[in-house]
């Protein structure tokens, strides 16, 4: 299924650990994430981008978007990536008088390197509600070339690049907070509940 909806995105292998392709995509501004099809039914989803000057219903669209098409986790990274977090999570649970239909998992890695959060994605972003074997994975970079090119370095050797990923400090690609984990919330309740 996933291979006919992913016809011009760019497949980069498989993530070993749970058997599910693996994809890149490249695109020079936030806006145009709204012209990107997921590629399968269900889709985990890295976004690498700066947002700080990307207008909130901007990266609504995309939420609504991408939401509606079978995301079914977000990892954000990058400048502002908290904001692009929020934003998914309140798409996803409305205004709280209709129960989602499925557990969106999500996460900011504001703190981390691109090569943690890539290390994150493609190890715990596990989705709660899909069937491991109809899901996909999804990176997409927004605006920088050379984070499409840490992307594909990792995918280009993944057994690889855990390893180095793992046996040393993360490395800095211009954009790190060190000493904080990644967050991540579970959007399946009202707003209300959420801490």
């Amino acid at each position: 299924i996933w291979l006919s909806l992913a016809k011009c995105m760019n497949r980069s292998g498989f993530n070993t650990i749970f058997g599910c392709p693996l994809f890149t995509e490249f695109v020079a501004d936030f806006a145009a994430l709204e012209h990107i099809s997921l590629p399968s039914a269900h889709t985990v989803l890295l976004i690498a981008a700066d947002t700080r000057g990307v207008r909130t219903d901007a990266i609504t669209r995309v939420a609504e978007r991408f939401l509606a098409s079978g995301l079914v986790y977000v990892c954000a990274w990058g400048p502002d990536c908290e904001r692009v977090h929020d934003i998914f999570d309140e798409v996803h649970v409305g205004d709280g008088t209709v129960e989602p239909r499925y557990t969106l998992m999500s996460s900011w890695h504001s703190r981390d390197s691109l090569e943690d959060a890539i290390l994150f994605f493609i190890e715990f972003a596990i989705p709660v509600n899909a069937p491991i074997g109809d899901t996909s994975y999804l990176a997409v970079t927004v605006g920088d070339a050379s984070w499409s090119a840490t992307v594909d370095f990792a995918w280009g050797d993944l057994p690889a690049f855990k390893t180095h990923q793992l046996d040393n400090s993360p490395a800095s690609n211009g954009f790190v907070q060190p000493d904080a984990p990644p967050n991540a919330v579970v959007a399946d309740a009202p707003a209300a509940s959420l801490s």
